[in-house]
C-alpha cells in the first residue's frame, strides 16, 4: 500500500482513515 508504513498501529489507523473517508 504506502512505504510510509511504521507500525501496525500507523497501519490501522490509516486504513480506519480511508475506511471513513469513503
Amino acid at each position: 500500500m504506502s512505504p510510509t508504513r511504521v507500525t501496525p498501529a500507523e497501519d490501522a489507523v490509516l486504513l480506519f482513515d480511508v475506511g471513513a473517508a469513503t
